[in-house]
């Protein structure tokens, strides 16, 4: 908010006194603001240097482990249950029943 002089010698002694302490009024309120961006960005870079320590200590850590991912990958056995056509699946007692996909519209309990 520039102003300029000209504008100050048109005012009176009170219209003057008034503009001023709006102007302080403004530079304190900004002042204010740049302490407390100041502060948030202090805590910031701190939370940042943190976050790469661990991140540092993570990948040493990941580092000194031995054959991590070079061997044959393991076979897991899924078995799926047997079900019957006409059974209805208890999900949940919130949900209430669902219908195996592809079969009757018959319920039971």
């Amino acid at each position: 908010m520039e102003v300029s002089p000209a504008v100050f010698d048109k005012m009176d002694k009170d219209q003057l006194l008034e503009a001023v302490i709006q102007l302080q009024q403004t530079l304190s309120e900004l002042t204010n603001r740049v302490e407390k961006v100041k502060k948030e960005n202090s805590t910031l870079k701190d939370e940042n240097i943190l976050l790469k320590d661990y991140i540092d200590n993570l990948m040493a850590k990941i580092g000194n482990l031995s054959n991590v991912g070079s061997g044959a990958s393991s076979k897991v056995a899924l078995t799926r249950p047997k079900r019957d056509d006409n059974k209805v699946q208890k999900v949940d007692a919130h949900i209430a029943e669902l219908k195996l996909p592809g079969h009757g519209d018959h319920t039971s309990s």
